[in-house]
């Protein structure tokens, strides 16, 4: 019985030692690269935030100087053709707090509109209505590609078929053939390239001067880099 025994305990323990061989072998019979590709995309839209910001003493107040500031946004929207059902609310908020220093209970109220332009030329008129109105501030314009997802999809593959062709190339050499690929990531991102000059105005903080705001868009660059991991073949 205690053969027997020491003999199961053998097999198990060559069964293991070829099976980490085995595993090793698996191992080392792997390639890992990275593929990169990249595309310089010009900006087609803006994305414009405007905020309205207020305090009161009570909350009848605050909401009839929100509702005031609220309307005429949304009249020079009109005014500059900017369409209702592509604009975008937060929706009011309203606070309590209570002002240490003078012990006085102050209502804060905010609201945030946000909305995309095609047509860069507007932008200078967009700015000198909004920051015209009282409680209404104007964030920086944000370039935006419309048709990033599907640029950032081409580019994806392109980084894929960059990642085969330099695992193929590093095996070629040795003889070797690639195999198919069994661990897959991605990082990337879009990143701004050239100038954007925003000189914004704050009617509520009297930032800034009386002549046009300009605003320059350069070309943003989309990158994907894919880090792939090939099994070789024998």
């Amino acid at each position: 019985m205690k053969l027997i025994s020491l003999l199961f305990l053998g097999l198990f323990f060559l069964f293991g030692c070829q099976k980490r061989e085995s595993n090793n072998s698996r191992e080392r019979r792997q390639i890992q690269v990275v593929g990169s590709a990249m595309r310089l995309m010009k900006p087609d839209q803006l994305k414009i935030t405007v905020m309205v910001n207020l305090q009161e003493k009570n909350m009848k107040l605050a909401k009839e100087r929100m509702d005031l500031a609220q309307g005429q946004v949304w009249e020079a929207l009109r005014k500059l053709s900017i369409q209702k059902e592509n604009i975008e609310e937060s929706g009011v908020q309203f606070q309590r707090q209570m002002d240490y220093q003078t012990k006085q209970l102050l209502y804060f109220t905010s609201n945030s509109i946000q909305f995309k332009i095609k047509d860069f030329a507007i932008y200078d008129s967009l700015v000198n209505a909004l920051t015209t109105i009282p409680d209404v501030n104007l964030n920086s314009p944000q370039p935006v590609i419309s048709n990033e997802r599907e640029v950032r999809d081409e580019v994806r593959s392109e980084a894929v078929v960059d990642a085969k062709k330099k695992a193929e190339s590093m095996l070629k050499p040795l003889g070797l053939k690639l195999g198919k690929p069994i661990l897959m990531s991605e990082s990337g991102g879009v990143m701004p390239m050239g100038d954007h000059v925003m000189m914004a105005r704050s009617a509520a903080s009297g930032i800034g001067g009386s002549r046009p705001e300009e605003f320059a868009a350069g070309n943003q660059e989309i990158e994907v880099q894919v880090n792939v991991q090939f099994e070789i073949e024998e």
